[in-house]
């Protein structure tokens, strides 16, 4: 780091970021700096100085004591107290070659770049690439030149302007589940900064308090579970997928399919209004039925700008009392895997389901994990059927299926085969779940 003159103007209720000082030639020893407003001035040989330049201040690539000592070395930190001190101030700095930086919160968002210590923990947290296929490789996809984790609106507008201004492509991140690592950086496609959302991971409820109809914002940096917490416990939902640490940001933006999907449509279909910083810089918020609202959920995600929250009309528990939900899961057998995939398809044959939108079945494959944490403990491999019953067309699923030549349920129809099945291989059995739920708890 370049160390020169730099004078910190800490204002009494403004409090600032501290950046980076560049290299003067002129002596400090022939300039002096006296506030007559009552304001302070504190340099390094002062007892304050440590508590000043470092209260309340956050240095979130600092990893070491030397390391923030270097980066949070004022020459100089003036507290004024006036206006006209800050000008005085100003026109020191500007007579004497000070450069100056602006404290007001002390939490300075983190740029970190190639050289930093962080570099890899941040390029890498998080970030799920399917098609790596070697550490080249991994580093190759995921190598911005600039990681940024912005705090607030007006940072993604000034990082931007930088990208606009400097010929940088920016890319966006805000759970790192973008399997062909597209919410990264290639680095043979040039310079690149990627804008990390992990901070904008707010959620808020309007009407929360009352029976009327609710609508809930979603910060882009907001993770799947957490927000399906937060609805489950009012007994509404917002559709999404199943995976726990993916983030709203770019799910919203690409389907936001779900298990409800077939019956309920796609999480994106509940979306009113978007929040976003689009790539002149500006702030909108777009309201379905205008063009741009359309052209962000449809584009993919980064499409457009940055998206910084979504606004949704969440589905009622209450109107859909017929929920089900119905799943088997077993270890893998070739006997077992066999008769649970042919009842599967025979299923997706059914007329009685594929004219009537109730019901949504999945079958899946995934190693079964003894220690959750790492891929290591892996003690076989689990296959897992999934039935969710709305009764969006035809009510509770126990009802009989109107002329029906055997006179079944749609119950007898649709699920009893699979739980024969599980019945037959009771010995693989992991886990059956038989009953009524509700939408916002599946």
């Amino acid at each position: 780091m370049a160390l020169g003159l730099c004078l910190l103007l800490t204002c009494m209720v403004l409090m600032s970021v501290i950046t980076e000082c560049k290299d003067q030639k002129q002596s400090k020893d022939k300039c002096s700096l006296a506030l007559k407003d009552g304001g302070e001035v504190i340099t390094m040989s002062d007892q304050l100085y440590n508590e000043a330049r470092l209260f309340p201040q956050d240095v979130a690539s600092a990893s070491s004591i030397e390391d923030r000592d270097s980066i949070l070395s004022p020459t100089m930190i003036a507290i004024p107290s006036s206006e006209s001190e800050i000008v005085e101030i100003i026109k020191f700095a500007n007579k004497c070659g000070y450069t100056i930086s602006i404290r007001s919160g002390g939490h300075q968002y983190s740029v970190i770049t190639m050289s930093d210590q962080l570099y890899n923990e941040a390029r890498l947290s998080h970030q799920d690439v399917a098609y790596a296929s070697s550490i080249e490789d991994r580093d190759r996809i995921l190598s911005p030149t600039i990681i940024t984790i912005p705090l607030s609106e007006s940072e993604i507008v000034g990082i931007i302007k930088f990208a606009n201004k400097c010929g940088y492509t920016i890319s966006i991140r805000s759970g790192g589940h973008q399997y062909s690592g597209l919410s990264s950086c290639n680095q043979e496609n040039g310079k690149c900064i990627q804008i990390d959302m992990k901070h904008f991971d707010y959620i808020i409820i309007d009407n929360i308090s009352s029976d009327d109809d609710k609508l809930i914002t979603v910060g882009s940096g907001v993770h799947l579970v957490d927000l399906y917490q937060v609805t489950q416990a009012m007994d509404v939902a917002v559709l999404g997928g199943i995976c726990a640490t993916v983030n709203a940001g770019g799910h919203y933006q690409s389907s936001s399919q779900s298990g409800w999907s077939r019956s309920l449509g796609l999480g994106m279909d509940y979306i009113t209004r978007v929040k976003i910083i689009t790539a002149d810089g500006e702030i909108r918020n777009v309201y379905k039925g205008d063009d741009l609202f359309w052209a962000i959920l449809g584009g993919s995600p980064g499409s457009w700008g940055v998206v910084i929250e979504y606004e949704f009309e969440p589905i009622k528990d209450s109107d859909y009392p017929h929920a089900a939900y119905y799943s088997y899961a077993h270890f893998y057998s070739k006997q077992g895997f066999s008769a649970f995939l042919n009842a599967f398809i025979d299923i997706l044959d059914n007329p009685y389901y594929s004219n009537n939108n109730d019901l949504s079945a999945s079958f899946a494959g995934t190693p079964r994990l003894d220690d959750p944490t790492t891929s290591s403990s892996v003690i076989g491999t689990l296959m897992s059927i999934g039935l969710k019953w709305t009764g969006i067309d035809n009510g509770d699923i126990h009802s009989v299926i109107p002329n029906h030549p055997m006179n079944k349920t749609w119950h007898q129809e649709l699920v009893q085969p699979f739980i024969d099945i599980d019945e037959m291989f009771e010995e693989t059995q992991i886990r059956s779940t038989d009953g009524t739920t509700t939408i916002s708890k599946w």
